[in-house]
């Protein structure tokens, strides 16, 4: 594998500026709560911690494509498809479904940082070399198929 034609992009910055944000409200609801400023801080700590932990976590997702595979970390698992497995990828710009004989990954490049104009070209490329289809739709199918990454 050609490592100049290896693209990772992680998740904008944006979104783990409100998860650190939205954590340290809850910090200051519990301050409030604890020193006697409000007596509803705990649901306020609850919902502000709540939020931010989530976003939190889901900010540590990435994307990885190479001349040979697709790779996609997410909270709930890993998955991969070869480009060798894919016959179609459907998109509505800011989704993408790589789908194959059975299987499917799905990225959403919106919410990813700045590396998605060299993603987009060596998506382009892989595409023009194995006369993948590429079918805009208005629905994308979100969830991923028989994809996972046990190891």
């Amino acid at each position: 594998m050609d490592t100049r034609n290896k693209v990772t992009i992680r998740t904008h910055w944006f979104m783990k500026a409100i998860a650190i944000l939205s954590i340290l409200i809850g910090v200051l609801f519990i301050y409030a709560w604890i020193s006697g400023i409000s007596t509803d801080g705990w649901q306020g700590t609850l919902l502000f911690g709540f939020l931010g932990g989530v976003l939190w976590v889901f900010a540590s997702s990435y994307i990885e494509m190479t001349d040979q595979y697709v790779f996609v970390q997410v909270p709930y698992g890993r998955f991969k498809i070869n480009w060798d497995e894919v016959t179609r990828i459907e998109t509505n710009g800011a989704y993408y479904a790589f789908i194959g004989d059975e299987k499917r990954i799905v990225i959403a490049l919106s919410l990813m940082s700045s590396a998605q104009k060299r993603m987009h070209e060596l998506m382009n490329l892989q595409v023009a070399k194995r006369n993948i289809e590429v079918h805009q739709s208005a629905t994308i199918p979100m969830t991923h198929k028989n994809s996972r990454v046990t190891h």
